[in-house]
């Protein structure tokens, strides 16, 4: 959960700010970027290998 609200219809990204080092992984973040709708955003997947 994130404090800070996005307005309604605003794009949004998804970034990692710093990979795992114990153990060493590389780590993505997906998201669909259409903008913020009526809900809360709940189709985040971040992968790590």
């Amino acid at each position: 959960m994130f404090s800070t609200k996005l307005d309604k219809g605003k794009p949004y990204a998804i970034a990692i700010q710093a990979q795992p080092v114990v153990p060493p992984q590389t780590c993505n973040a997906n998201a669909n970027y259409s903008g913020i709708a009526n809900s809360n955003i709940q189709n985040i997947v971040v992968t790590c290998s």
